[in-house]
């Protein structure tokens, strides 16, 4: 899931506001993975988004701050950056080192999470695979998040009993006593939690799968809206514009209203009411209000602080009990929809890089550019595998060398790990620097069977005599 959509945005906005500043900051990285499994690395983040660990001196071979750059604006490699002191402009922080391990690599990246949550970081998973006459290098980093699905289930039910009776609390007071919101709050319990749930699982379930593109999520979304009533596609299937998705839910909300909100005494409840409490719930402008009118939006949240300061204390406790619930749901990063965090991030590796799901810049250097909002939920991964033709030791045991394009070296690869037998053999014609191990065969020698097929298929590929 690349971005938040924006049916996704109407089904969790409301919470995540009630959490979140306003920031957006910056990720690169360049690492050189070497054949020895060393590596060069080098990072450019904001200061204050960088672990005290990452920022001591003698973790990097050189350092410096700098100011904030787009992507789009960038030019050069980080360590060509001059050395500038830290100031208001100077921000951000950049360093490079040679490190002998990926396991040696400091952890430059931290995403703070509510307190008693684990936080975000980025995880290196990294392995080279001996195969014979090819070396495999596999790369692997992740940008976690800490969403699992029993536990944001039961986060949505904790944040759904917090937030309606709250909501109708706020109300009743904003409302006054000639008012009986009983009815619009039963339809929050019995419609609008089932209805939001719902949503949350479509984005769980697809962003998990990291295939569907945004319209698609967005069309499975409006799918559900349409069972509840509120129509988001045109007679053809197509998605509304956002503008016409903005006009349908308004109209939709003041449906509801009209529907579930009761006077006492059993009069027609004023189109100006229903007005105040879209303008307090920011789904409708307040731009051209009177002062009357815009006196009338303070008295709403003057009974939301009131009902805040008797139930919590004030909103920053409020804000405490929430952020914990909104990371559970959204994760770390869609709980901050205010906030953007920015990752290009680079990797060079030996040989040829034969699968990934980053972008190819050359042969050997992939490029991954993304926004943490893709970690939900279960995390970000950044993957690439390459391939070296070993030469020298297919000279040896060949007198040539047969493994030279593309895809010779990856039918070799998949045929020696298809066949646990065939990969021992390849090992023994290596350091025995003879083709026999190829011959004896597997222990199965039947005429069909799967090995024997396998071990003959490698004797072709290495254009070898039956």
């Amino acid at each position: 899931m690349h971005r938040l959509s924006t049916l996704a945005t109407f089904a969790v906005i409301t919470v995540a506001l009630l959490t979140s500043g306003c920031k957006s900051e910056v990720y690169r990285a360049e690492t050189v993975l070497k054949a020895d499994g060393s590596v060069s690395r080098a990072i450019y983040q904001p200061i204050e988004a960088t672990p005290d660990e990452a920022l001591k001196p003698g973790k990097w071979s050189g350092s410096t701050y700098t100011r904030p750059v787009r992507h789009q604006q960038w030019t050069g490699k980080i360590a060509d950056l001059p050395s500038e002191e830290r100031s208001l402009n100077n921000n951000y922080f950049a360093a490079w080192g040679e490190f002998k391990s990926p396991d040696e690599l400091p952890q430059a990246f931290v995403k703070k999470a509510p307190e008693g949550l684990p936080d975000g970081k980025l995880v290196v998973d990294y392995k080279r695979e001996e195969l014979g006459l090819v070396v495999a290098y596999r790369w692997q980093e992740t940008l976690t998040d800490i969403v699992t699905i029993d536990d944001m289930h039961q986060a949505r039910e904790e944040l759904a009993d917090l937030l309606i009776p709250l909501g109708q609390k706020i109300l009743d007071r904003a409302l006054g006593e000639e008012y009986d919101t009983t009815k619009l709050f039963d339809w929050f319990q019995q419609t609008g939690q089932p209805w939001a749930f719902e949503m949350i699982d479509v984005l769980v379930a697809r962003g998990g799968l990291r295939e569907p593109t945004l319209e698609q999520i967005d069309l499975a979304l409006a799918q559900i809206c349409g069972r509840y009533g509120l129509v988001l596609t045109d007679s053809t299937g197509k998605l509304l514009s956002d503008a016409q998705c903005c006009e349908a839910r308004v109209k939709y909300a003041e449906k509801v209203l009209r529907e579930c909100l009761r006077r006492r005494d059993g009069g027609e409840v004023p189109a100006t009411d229903i007005e105040k409490i879209l303008q307090w719930m920011d789904m409708k402008d307040r731009l051209e209000n009177s002062k009357e009118q815009l006196q009338e939006y303070e008295a709403y949240k003057a009974a939301a602080k009131a009902v805040v300061a008797e139930n919590f204390g004030d909103d920053e406790k409020l804000s405490e009990v929430l952020q914990p619930l909104a990371a559970r749901i959204l994760g770390l990063y869609l709980s901050e929809p205010l906030d953007s965090h920015d990752f290009q991030y680079t990797l060079e590796v030996p040989g040829t890089i034969v699968k990934t799901n980053g972008t190819l810049l050359s042969e050997g250097i992939v490029r991954w550019t993304f926004a943490g909002s893709e970690a939900y939920p279960f995390g970000y991964t950044m993957e690439c595998e390459s391939l070296v033709a070993q030469t020298d030791f297919e000279r040896q045991l060949l007198g040539r060398s047969v493994l030279d394009t593309r895809e010779a070296i990856i039918d070799y690869v998949e045929l020696i790990r298809s066949d646990e037998e065939l990969r021992g053999a390849m090992a023994a014609c290596v350091a025995e620097k003879c083709t026999a191990p190829l011959y004896e065969g597997p222990k199965d020698r039947g005429l069909f069977s799967e090995s024997q097929t396998m071990f003959a298929a490698m004797r072709r590929l290495l254009k070898l005599p039956e």
